[in-house]
C-alpha cells in the first residue's frame, strides 16, 4: 500500500505541476481546454446518462476503498522485549516465528509446523499450524507443543505472550510400516511340554506329572 500511495501522489503532483505551468504560460489555451472539457462532459452526460452514472459510482467506490486502506492501522512487524533494561529493544515477528518453527520441529512426532505471529506492540499472538504423526497422542502432544511455545516466547525471547492457539492436522499413515503384532497368542495356542521326573534312587517305578 505504501508503494501505491507513493505512485499515486507522484502522478497527481506531476499532473498538477504540468497543468498549472500550462495555465500560467498559455492562459487562453487553458481556458479553452477547460471549456471544451466541460462541453464534452455535458454532451456525454446527456447522451450516455447511465454510463455517466456508472462511471461516477465506480469512482466513488474506488475512492472509498483507497481511503479505508489508507486509514486502516498497519500490522506491526516488531514486538517490544519486556525484560530489556536501559533502553527499548524490539524483535521482529519473523524472528519469533523462525525460533518457534526451529524448536517445535525438533519434537518427536511433529512432521510440520507453520507458526503465525502477530504483534500488538507489547504482546504477541501465536497461531500454530501443526501436522503430527498419526501414532502420537494428539492431546498430550499438543499440550507439550503449546508449553514449549510459551517457554520460547516468554523465557527465551523475553516477550509477553497474548493469545496462543494450535490447529492440528493428523498426518497420513505410511504404507511401509507393518501393523504391530501381538506379543503372544492365546494360551491354548502355546505348546506345552511335560518332562518326566527323574527316577527315585530306590529303583521304584517312575512317576510323571499328571
Amino acid at each position: 500500500m505504501n508503494i501505491l500511495n507513493r505512485v499515486l501522489v507522484i502522478v497527481c503532483l506531476v499532473a498538477l505541476i504540468a497543468a498549472v505551468a500550462f495555465a500560467l504560460v498559455q492562459p487562453d489555451a487553458a481556458i479553452g481546454v477547460l471549456r471544451g472539457a466541460v462541453d464534452g462532459l455535458d454532451v456525454f452526460c446527456r447522451t450516455y446518462y447511465y454510463a455517466y452514472e456508472g462511471a461516477g459510482i465506480a469512482l466513488i467506490v474506488l475512492a472509498l476503498v483507497l481511503l479505508v486502506l489508507e486509514l486502516r492501522r498497519p500490522r506491526r512487524r516488531t514486538v517490544r522485549v519486556r525484560q530489556a533494561s536501559g533502553g527499548m529493544v524490539e524483535i521482529t515477528t519473523e524472528s519469533v516465528a523462525r525460533g518457534l518453527e526451529y524448536h517445535i520441529a525438533q519434537l518427536a512426532g511433529v512432521r510440520q509446523v507453520r507458526p503465525h505471529v502477530s504483534s500488538s506492540g507489547k504482546a504477541v499472538g501465536v497461531a500454530l499450524d501443526l501436522e503430527l504423526d498419526p501414532a502420537v497422542d494428539i492431546p498430550a502432544k499438543s499440550e507439550e507443543i503449546l508449553q514449549l511455545a510459551r517457554e520460547i516466547v516468554e523465557l527465551r525471547l523475553g516477550l509477553r505472550l497474548g493469545r496462543i492457539a494450535a490447529n492440528v492436522r493428523q498426518g497420513a499413515y505410511s504404507k511401509d510400516v507393518a501393523p504391530a503384532r501381538p506379543l503372544a497368542g492365546p494360551l491354548s495356542d502355546v505348546p506345552t511340554r511335560i518332562e518326566p521326573s527323574e527316577p527315585e534312587s530306590g529303583g521304584g517305578p517312575s512317576s510323571s506329572l499328571p
